[in-house]
């Protein structure tokens, strides 16, 4: 501890007479040629007894959230326990005397560090701060940008918003069940706090609607090894009061986990179509490839939109009237979902063989009405 105080008392004569050349007098110019900020950050104790030091840690001085992740900070490595900074490297910001800026720690790969601490410029030509190393604590280099990812699901369907823009409606129902899958690059993890991810209803409306997220909505979970930091999840919400006819937009967020205070967030939006009115079809149902050979292509698909979940049931019947397939297909399922459906068929008779070539036609009904919506046509060359 004397030799630290030499050399700040040295770098005090150094700096002094520079520390009141400033325009106006509270402000430090980037022409002083040092004021340091000086402190001691001792090693811990992890829960099992294991030391955890201090000496090569990297810390940080800034002035917030916001002049961090714009890069303006400044960087020296711990010694032992003890640091060095010299405060006037973070221009081009300016440094005032009497102006509390923030020292910090990187949180390292044991996921201990040191929390963003309070530091008041006085002009004296030098301060000290001490830190104090938990778990947890420290703050994400900057320098690596936390990279989030969202997929937003409506039921059993990807929205994507690139066919929005062309046009395309996205159907959903009146009760749409709304899943998001959330992921997080390395070193950051996702907030453990549930009021951190949100769903709005029509924010740019004059009556939005909020839907609360609760810790039961969680329905997975992928943890940073050995730790309890999320790397991963995913949600799912199911509106319960149906939505009114017509276009609506949910506006996703969700947050990373606090780094010494500091969070990441992301917001995505998803534009969808209730469709209101009777059970119908949406579109001309089509099949692919189209002729579908059994041996050459495996499997046919059948594609339908409907207007609104539904029950719904699919015959395949032969020139000679034959039901040769029979598709029973739930609502809010592939099949019975508003929007397009996807059916896939290997070819094989509810008979147990494989179809032959022929044209045969496919009828898709309401089951619950007992009505027909449409058909198909379905040519098998093997």
């Amino acid at each position: 501890m004397k030799r630290l105080a030499l050399i700040i008392g040295l770098l005090v004569l150094t700096s002094a007479a520079f520390a009141q050349v400033a325009t106006p007098a509270t402000q430090l110019k980037f022409m002083t040629p040092g004021y340091w900020v000086v402190g001691n950050c001792p090693d811990a104790k992890s829960g099992a007894g294991a030391d955890i030091l201090a000496d090569g840690r990297i810390v940080y001085f800034f002035e917030n959230e916001a002049e961090l992740v714009s890069g303006n900070y400044v960087t020296t490595t711990i010694y032992g326990t003890k640091f060095m900074v010299n405060a006037m490297s973070i221009w081009p910001a300016v440094l005032t005397v009497g102006k509390t800026y923030k020292v910090a720690t990187e949180r390292g790969p044991d996921n201990y560090g040191a929390n963003p601490t309070d530091v008041t410029i006085s002009g004296k030509g030098w301060d000290q701060v001490d830190l104090t190393l938990v778990l947890g604590g420290g703050i994400s280099p900057p320098a690596g940008d936390a990279e989030m990812g969202m997929k937003i699901w409506f039921g059993n369907r990807l929205y994507q918003p690139a066919l929005v823009e062309k046009g395309d409606p996205f159907i959903v129902s009146a009760n749409p069940t709304i899943k998001v899958d959330l992921s997080v690059n390395e070193p950051h993890t996702l907030s453990d706090n549930v009021s951190d991810y949100t769903i709005i209803l029509d924010p740019q409306s004059t009556s939005p609607k909020t839907y609360q997220m609760e810790a039961s909505f969680v329905t997975s979970k992928t943890l940073a090894s050995a730790t309890e930091l999320i790397r991963a999840l995913s949600l799912k919400y199911t509106v319960t009061e149906p939505l009114t006819d017509g276009l609506h937009t949910f506006a996703v967020s969700a947050k990373t986990a606090a780094s010494g205070g500091i969070q990441a967030s992301m917001t995505k939006y998803a534009t969808v179509e209730v469709m209101g009115g009777p059970l119908r079809l949406v579109g001309t149902p089509l099949t692919f490839p189209s002729p579908y050979s059994i041996p050459r292509h495996g499997t046919v698909t059948i594609q339908y939109g409907l207007s609104a979940d539904a029950n719904i049931e699919i015959y395949v019947i032969g020139v000679d009237g034959t039901r040769i397939k029979h598709f029973i297909l739930p609502a809010a399922t592939e099949g019975g979902s508003a929007g397009i459906n996807k059916v896939t068929w290997d070819g094989t008779t509810d008979q147990g063989y494989k179809a032959g070539n022929a044209i045969y036609v496919g009828t898709i009904v309401a089951r619950d009405e007992g009505r027909l919506l449409g058909k198909f046509k379905l040519t098998i060359v093997n």
